[in-house]
């Protein structure tokens, strides 16, 4: 028998990237926000907002999020469905669920155009153009 553990999202990042350096690479963590909108019996309107936690282990993946993914990106996402216990500052046991993106089992694309916000190289370039200039370095 077959087994599939598949996720698929689509969504809005609710904060910016993540990124965090391990001795083995680096990982990303995003915050993803799915809203689920319906009707009741009466006719009133409902939002249900789900946030999932994903994660990313492929370096060119992190490197995209680092430099176009920020909060309220929108962002399609296939991986791996995993949960992980833990024990909390407390000593409580806890679950977290994530979706995992691994080399070979999962992507990340961005649904946003290029003109939503301003990208990271578009960023550092703009900040090495903005350079304070002081009336004493002025020749005339």
């Amino acid at each position: 028998m077959i087994n599939v553990n598949r996720v698929t999202l689509l969504g809005y990042v609710g904060a910016d990237p993540e990124i965090r350096d391990l001795p083995n690479g680096q990982m990303c963590n995003l915050r993803l926000a799915t809203t689920d909108r319906y009707k009741d019996k009466q006719g009133e309107q409902h939002e249900q907002t789900e946030w999932h936690t994903v994660t990313i282990w492929i370096p060119s993946m992190i490197r995209l999020c680092e430099d176009y993914v920020r909060k309220g990106s929108k962002v399609y996402v296939e991986g791996k469905l995993t949960h992980r216990k833990y024990q909390d500052k407390n000593g409580q046991e806890r679950t977290a669920t994530s979706v995992q993106i691994r080399p070979f089992n999962g992507y990340l694309i961005l649904l946003d155009g290029p003109g939503k916000g301003t990208s990271a190289p578009e960023r550092r370039q703009k900040e090495q153009r903005e350079v304070s200039i002081n009336d004493d370095d002025i020749p005339f």
